[in-house]
């Protein structure tokens, strides 16, 4: 729990930069990860000194070359216990997804690999629409339980949220952008990270995991008082 009490200097505020980048590595697929995102937003709604702040999704795929399956039999697979085990583990991610606004039917849900829905959030970050398309991708996976590993499922929410047709198509016949969520996976790697959520804030702020909104608000009070031109510091 973290627990602090700031007093503001004009020249600390004068020293905010006018746009904060937060960077967070996640995956479509990864229930703490819609947790973390939507804990950091309600950490920024109570930290209104930032003039403005840019989210930028980054890419981690958790089931890499997966071909789709039943999550239940994947965590079995994975981790073992009995699918009645599991079944209290989702429960249990449920109430806490519930308490943060969002609704999550887990035993809905499929593990496979998420690379073509990555691309597609590359896509739509060219064309700002990079956080709206990722708030649908999660709500279609985890409240609705739709396969957003198929290119049949991803193209019509694509077009919901305001990219073309033409465009997702063109985009999904091709090979772009692989490269560059490869490269994303890298930089987790040198971070020190294994796992996702992971948030980086202003460049130099590290949060890892569904982190508690104090831990968040911790990392956003850290950035007014930190130099940029040091390197990345983590709250665990």
């Amino acid at each position: 729990m973290f627990a602090c009490l700031l007093v503001f200097s004009r020249s600390a505020l004068m020293s905010i930069p006018a746009v904060v980048e937060i960077e967070i590595w996640s995956d479509v697929i990864c229930p703490w990860c819609w947790i973390g995102k939507r804990r950091l937003e309600r950490a920024l709604g109570h930290s209104p000194i930032f003039p403005q702040i840019r989210l930028r999704h980054r890419a981690f795929r958790l089931m890499p070359g997966l071909v789709p399956l039943p999550v239940i039999e994947v965590l079995q697979q994975r981790y073992g216990g009995s699918a009645a085990q599991i079944l209290a583990m989702q429960a249990r991610i449920e109430e806490i997804a519930a308490a943060e606004g969002l609704i999550y039917r887990l035993a809905d849900t499929q593990g496979g690999d998420t690379l073509q829905a990555h691309r597609l959030l590359y896509l739509a970050h060219m064309q700002g629409l990079q956080d709206v398309l990722l708030e649908r991708l999660c709500r279609a996976y985890f409240s609705q339980g739709e396969p957003v590993f198929d290119v049949e499922t991803l193209v019509p929410l694509a077009i919901e949220v305001g990219l073309e047709r033409e465009v997702v198509v063109a985009l999904f016949a091709g090979q772009d952008f692989i490269a560059e969520i490869e490269d994303d996976q890298r930089r987790l790697q040198r971070y020190g990270a294994s796992g996702v959520p992971f948030f980086l804030i202003g460049g130099h702020i590290a949060v890892n995991g569904a982190q508690p909104i104090e831990a968040f608000s911790h990392a956003l009070a850290q950035l007014i008082t930190d130099s940029p031109s040091e390197p990345a510091s983590s709250l665990q």
